[in-house]
C-alpha cells in the first residue's frame, strides 16, 4: 500500500506530480495504518474538519446514466 501511494521513495512518481499540482508550497505525506487512525491526533482533527463541512450541492449534476 506505500508504495502504492508513493511513500516509498522512488515508487509512484506520476502521484507526486499530481500531488505537486494540488499543494504548489509543499506537502508532507505520512502513512497511518488503519489501527493506528484513532490514535493520530492530526489525522483525527482532519476528519473532524471533513464531517464538519456542509456536503457539496449536487442538485445541479448531471446524473450518470
Amino acid at each position: 500500500m506505500e508504495a502504492d501511494l508513493g511513500i516509498i521513495e522512488g515508487w509512484r512518481m506520476d502521484r507526486h506530480e499530481t500531488y505537486r499540482k494540488h499543494y504548489p508550497n509543499g506537502y508532507r505525506m505520512e502513512f497511518v495504518g488503519f489501527d493506528a487512525v484513532r490514535d493520530h491526533e492530526k489525522l483525527m482533527q482532519a476528519i473532524k474538519l471533513c464531517e464538519a463541512k456542509p456536503a457539496p450541492d449536487k442538485s445541479s449534476e448531471v446524473p450518470n446514466v
